[in-house]
């Protein structure tokens, strides 16, 4: 009975189930549709690795735990990642696979690199030995004979047959190689596990020692344009001396600090990127941003958390204009301001808030703004604070939502009430009694039976208003539902706006069919005798005989008049 389909969509009916597995079931596409469904409920923290950029005193735990939430990433960010390990001193084992599903192991101990592994990590580091001549063919197979350890290096010199320093330049050469093929645009999957277990050995290679390695990545591997978009965020973020910059007489040797003279000078007057690359005139482009990311990498500057103020005036202008937008707005109002849905989620009112403190704080204004700006500055973030702990404590913002929605229904019943008074006078054809009492009606609770009369009462008190607001009006009245679009109301709305835009055959149309909704819509009537009223009639012997009375009377006596 439970592989029966009646039975299985019967049962989903009733139970308002979101699937029916049959047994034995995937376990995968169990997981797949679970997290489809439950997708916009939860909510996964994602930790940016750049943020790191600008995070100069965080502890080896937060830059290590800055990698836990990280799956996907390039190629290009590989060097970044194995500067964090090394930095944060970690033990453990960082996993990658790349695009090809080629797998590779790198175990760091105590932030020191003790090991590579990949499918061709054995043979590629029996070529390097034979290569540099560090052992014999004859040697190589009499060793491997004698031992079972996968550590060939290791092997070799435990029989004396080559000395102890060799493996350490043997296992930088074989990570040289092996990394060069991973820095590359293409999508990588990482996750690190940490292993306090691991022991130190004297060949592990130091994050001084592979710095010259990072250095030959970043000039011959990266590309200008990923390095601008790495460092597109940080546009406007003044660069200061980071907690490494003691070391950076280590880096000032190498290649690309020599092809960019002076930059160590004007990074400790704290530019912003593009001032930098402003006053640096004696190297490319392309030579200083990968001359910062390899200072960076290294945290020998890092970036200001919060934008630099360009121009006094113009930011001064710009918090005004927002406090004033802003002001006696209500949390969800705040943040619709800045480009969220009228529910927005915890991380999306996060990432907002987060954005506006960078440029709000008050601890970015210049020193040499008024007390009334930093007064006016205090109560802008105030504000914005308070609607970010309302919407991202779900306590809070549930009594808020349920606020908002018993305000709304009363405002909505005082609003239809002024309707119902003000749709009294229309009929009447008291235009400008009923227009400021409509105009009241829709600032309550703007609806779309509330905007119908509303512009009833506007289009017969303005007549044709102005022909620039026409169009806007007549895109929200189109906009309207399905339902409302096939009432009388509608319709007769429509018929106005055709009339005062001067298709009269539309509007005539339009009216009728209103008379056909509801025969007694008396204000349908008098619009098509109006309208009728404009057009000429010709008096034929036909026309005396079967016309309209008044329309003979009418035009006879304009014949006359004319005469």
């Amino acid at each position: 009975i439970y592989k029966d389909k009646t039975f299985a969509a019967d049962s989903l009916r009733k139970t308002d189930a979101i699937e029916y597995f049959l047994k034995p079931f995937d376990n995968e596409e169990l997981i797949t549709t679970l997290e489809q469904k439950l997708s916009e409920y939860i909510e996964t923290p994602k930790v940016d690795l750049h943020s790191l950029l600008s995070s100069p005193f965080a502890s080896n735990r937060e830059r290590r735990k800055a990698l836990d939430h990280v799956e996907d990433m390039l190629g290009y960010d590989l060097p970044f990642v194995f500067c964090i390990l090394m930095d944060s001193e970690s033990s453990g084992h960082l996993n990658i696979v790349d695009q090809d599903q080629n797998i590779y192991g790198v175990t760091f101990c105590k932030g020191a690199l003790a090991k590579i592994d990949s499918e061709n990590t054995g043979i590629f580091t029996k070529k390097l030995l034979l290569e540099h001549g560090f052992i014999s063919d004859v040697e190589l197979r009499e060793v491997k004979s004698k031992s079972s350890s996968s550590d060939l290096a290791k092997n070799l010199v435990n029989e004396g047959l080559m000395s102890p320093h060799v493996p350490s330049l043997i296992k930088l050469e074989t990570l040289t190689e092996e990394l060069k093929k991973l820095v590359s645009s293409k999508k990588l999957k990482i996750n690190f596990v940490p292993d306090r277990k691991i022991k130190p050995e004297p060949d592990n290679v130091d994050l001084q020692t592979i710095t010259p390695l990072l250095h030959d990545m970043i000039q011959n591997q990266l590309e200008l344009s990923w390095l601008k978009t790495f460092y597109s965020g940080w546009i406007g973020h003044p660069i200061r001396l980071g907690p490494q910059f003691v070391d950076h007489h280590q880096l000032v040797g190498l290649p690309l600090l020599q092809l960019a003279p002076g930059v160590i000078d004007n990074l400790k007057k704290e530019p912003t990127l593009e001032e930098l690359i402003t006053n640096c005139t004696d190297c490319s482009e392309d030579i200083l941003y990968k001359v910062i990311h390899l200072l960076m990498l290294r945290r020998i500057v890092v970036f200001e958390e919060a934008r630099r103020v360009k121009n006094i005036d113009e930011h001064v202008a710009r918090l005004k204009s927002i406090h004033g937008e802003l002001k006696g707005k209500n949390p969800i109002e705040i943040f619709q301001y800045f480009g969220l849905s009228d529910n927005p989620k915890t991380i999306e009112v996060t990432k907002i808030y987060k954005e506006f403190a960078k440029s709000h704080h008050p601890d970015t204004l210049p020193q040499a703004v008024s007390s009334e700006i930093r007064e006016l500055n205090h109560e802008l973030f105030s504000n914005v604070t308070a609607a970010f702990e309302t919407l991202s404590n779900p306590e809070k913002k549930e009594k808020f939502f349920s606020e908002v929605k018993q305000k709304e229904a009363e405002l909505q019943i005082k609003s239809d009430e002024l309707i119902t008074a003000a749709a009294i006078a229309l009929t009447r054809g008291r235009y400008s009694e009923a227009l400021p009492v409509l105009e009241s009606a829709v600032n309550y609770y703007e609806s779309e039976r509330s905007l119908l009369h509303y512009w009833w009462g506007r289009f017969k008190v303005e007549g044709a208003m102005k022909m620039e607001e026409i169009p806007a009006i007549e895109k929200r009245f189109k906009a309207m539902s399905q339902g409302m679009k096939q009432t009388a109301l509608w319709i007769f709305v429509s018929g106005l706006i055709k009339r005062y835009c001067g298709d009269y055959a539309g509007a005539e149309n339009d009216f009728n069919k209103v008379l056909g909704l509801e025969p007694n819509f008396m204000d349908a009537r008098r619009e098509l005798t109006n309208l009728k009223s404009r057009k000429p009639v010709k008096v034929t012997a036909e026309s005396i005989l079967t016309g309209d009375l008044t329309d003979v009377v009418k035009a006879l006596f304009k014949k006359n008049k004319g005469a």
